[in-house]
């Protein structure tokens, strides 16, 4: 039976084995952490696609069970009024989406139902190196090694495998800002059940049913030691929901630097190793997709390695279908929103219909 070596067991990697496992693919996954998911971490959307492509692979529940659901967004002037709003993705027949979530409850939920399945998860396994000979072995920091058919780079934005796929791949280079987020439930923040707001100053604020309520900033410069909220307080002074939000009582305020490749990878692959997730392709936050699309690398990847027989053959097709598709999200986000009129434009659920409307069907068979 084939095997596969996934190293990184975020988001990309835990689903690459399930998707791989139903393929009939067995795997293990090799994490550099000793624990996974046990960081606070920052919060994220599973937006339609991103829960089509669990189901696809019946890993929608246990994500449903850690998230809850936020189906309409509101785009609220610095006044605190509302001048453009609606579904996320109108059109789109899924009951279950878009889910809010925080990251590392993300990776538990997805580890968990690896492991449910009988699946292997290593930790402390950082790769430095691999070798292809017949097959491929993967050496570890620790002076480990293992052995696989095929190895799935799932290693993020610091991608090892990146690079030894492609010793020219570009290397992430710094955005230039910091994103800032938090959890508060202070009774003073303002909020709306089952609605992401997008509001002018730069704060994106969203609040679950137990009223916690998950917020997220941009800042310019690096992530530092400066006094985030102070920094923030004045960043957003004469706003009004901003200005609440950020001047609440807080549970966790974190900061991480934003990163981003110069330019897409012309290879996501060799003739034994391929790459997922973050590792292939960085979507910026503002689109609320860098899990979703992962998700559907992970699954589409299944099915291609399941379909056509020669595994470079297999990463190809990969590539070829998703390729497209993580450049023309970049290319979305890459026009920022500056004015009113923009946003109404932004928030009409046939924009990003492209997005949210793709469904994966596993039973369909994939040509090369």
């Amino acid at each position: 039976m084939t095997h596969a070596l996934i190293i990184g067991g975020g988001i990309a990697g835990a689903a690459t084995a399930l998707a791989l496992g139903k393929a009939g693919v067995t795997s293990t996954v090799y994490e550099a952490y000793p624990t996974g998911g046990d960081d606070v971490g920052a919060w994220l959307m599973v937006m339609h696609n991103g829960m089509d492509a669990l189901r696809a692979i019946d890993a929608d529940k246990p994500v449903i069970e850690a998230s809850f659901r936020t189906r309409d967004v509101e785009y609220i002037g610095a006044d605190g009024k509302t001048f453009a709003s609606g579904p996320m993705g109108a059109a789109h027949p899924d009951p279950d989406g878009p889910r809010t979530i925080k990251r590392a409850d993300l990776y538990l939920a997805l580890q968990g139902e690896l492991e449910r399945r009988g699946g292997k998860i290593e930790h402390g396994k950082r790769l430095v190196s691999a070798e292809i000979t017949d097959r491929v072995v993967a050496t570890f920091e620790d002076g480990g090694t293992a052995k696989g058919d095929f190895l799935v780079g799932a290693d993020g934005v610091w991608s090892t495998t990146r690079g030894l796929i492609d010793l020219d791949a570009p290397k992430p280079e710094f955005s230039g800002v910091t994103l800032v987020y938090g959890y508060t439930r202070d009774p003073s923040v303002p909020t709306v059940q089952d609605t992401c707001r997008l509001i002018t100053g730069g704060v994106v604020c969203t609040t679950s049913p137990e009223n916690e309520t998950f917020w997220a900033a941009v800042v310019p410069g690096p992530p530092d030691d400066r006094p985030w909220l102070e920094v923030l307080a004045a960043q957003v002074a004469g706003t009004d929901i901003p200005r609440r939000v950020i001047t609440a009582e807080q549970d966790d305020v974190l900061a991480t630097g934003i990163h981003h490749l110069p330019h897409a990878l012309p290879r996501w692959h060799n003739s034994r190793m391929v790459l997922v997730g973050d590792a292939a392709h960085l979507s910026a936050t503002s689109a609320a997709q860098g899990a979703s699309i992962a998700l559907e690398d992970s699954v589409i990847l299944a099915m291609c390695v399941r379909d056509v027989p020669d595994l470079e053959r297999a990463f190809a097709a990969y590539q070829r279908i998703r390729a497209p598709r993580a450049q023309r999200l970049a290319e979305m986000v890459a026009k920022p929103v500056r004015t009113p009129e923009e946003a109404r434009e932004n928030a009409r659920p046939e924009v990003r219909a492209w997005l949210y409307e793709h469904e994966i069907h596993w039973n369909e068979v994939i040509v090369p």
